[in-house]
């Protein structure tokens, strides 16, 4: 009897934290909102920070890459511009997802 009072202890905390909004997305048929993409394709291999939560985190890193890995492209504010069409697939396929 002892254990299941200890099991208890465990499983009442998650459920009280997670029941109430797996019920709310049940009856109102909610679901969770999906990643948010973190640029927006523009005309003429130009794109467009949609995510800035994400490219401040990695902005740094980002930066790096596309110095060691990448010659012709110009970051103004929240627009990146390439003026290589392989180098923007490259920058997409590296950073995309």
């Amino acid at each position: 009897m002892n254990h299941i009072k200890a099991d208890m202890k465990i499983l009442l905390p998650l459920i009280r934290k997670h029941m109430p909004s797996i019920i709310a997305q049940d009856i109102l048929a909610v679901q969770p909102m999906p990643p948010r993409e973190r640029f927006i394709a523009a005309p003429d291999q130009v794109l467009i920070i949609a995510d800035w939560r994400w490219w401040v985190t990695n902005q740094d890193e980002i930066d790096d890459w596309m110095h060691d890995n990448l010659k012709n492209w110009k970051h103004e504010g929240m627009v990146l511009t390439f003026y290589d069409e392989k180098e923007y697939m490259l920058f997409l396929l590296r950073w995309q997802t």
